[in-house]
């Protein structure tokens, strides 16, 4: 396990999530928190030496469990530490647990009393991760009738049309401190000759004048 994810990996992936998590439960608002709050890089600072402290301890440790070994069982942590993922117990017990497999051997034990044209089934049953998948999706679908449905939390549409609304104020709040804001509401449709002959020198000496 621990040649597949070594000390290099563990580390950085370990203090990765870590960041994130706090990135993503503290409201920093635009910037990013360790930036507005600079005692999270103390936090975080530490939090890397723990991790640098406990893979010590766990080397150490290791070296002290591997002197109190017999050489047949050095051989055999050898062998198993240097077996492929896929060929270890643990992964082949998780396996295990989510599918439920039966070797071909065991075939005949499956074998159902029917059969068509000499087609044989199977007995097999579903699989425990198909199984937990299945319940999933029914505690989602329950909650999101009791939230949406029963207890009126808002949706996607409830929550775009409240967001629009605070920035519609925003806007009218931002307008005040900015009397020379041109939009559409401030701006005069000038018609007079003496409007249009001057537009018409502003865009000869600015666009046509530079090409």
């Amino acid at each position: 396990m621990k040649k597949i994810f070594p000390i290099y990996v563990r580390i950085p992936v370990f203090f990765a999530m870590f960041f994130i998590a706090m990135e993503f439960f503290i409201d920093s608002g635009d910037r990013p928190a360790f930036i507005k709050y600079p005692i999270l890089n103390v936090i975080l600072l530490i939090f890397l030496l723990i991790l640098v402290a406990v893979e010590l301890v766990l080397n150490a440790t290791d070296k002290v469990l591997d002197t109190l070994l017999t050489d047949e069982q050095r051989k055999a942590k050898e062998l198993e530490d240097n077996l492929p993922f896929t060929e270890t117990q643990f992964f082949k017990g998780i396996l295990q647990k989510l599918t439920r497999s039966r070797k071909v051997e065991e075939e005949n034990e499956l074998i159902m009393n029917h059969n068509y044209d000499g087609i044989q089934e199977l007995d097999n049953v579903l699989p425990p991760w198909w199984v937990y998948l299945f319940y999933g999706t029914i505690a989602f679908a329950f909650i999101y009738l009791v939230r949406f449905h029963m207890l009126g939390h808002d949706d996607q549409t409830a929550e775009f049309e409240k967001e629009m609304a605070i920035a519609k104020v925003q806007v009218e709040e931002y307008k005040k401190t900015a009397p020379d804001l041109m939009d559409k509401e401030t701006v005069t449709l000038l018609t007079d000759a003496e409007s249009i002959n001057a537009g018409k020198a502003i865009f000869q000496t600015n666009c046509i004048g530079l090409s």
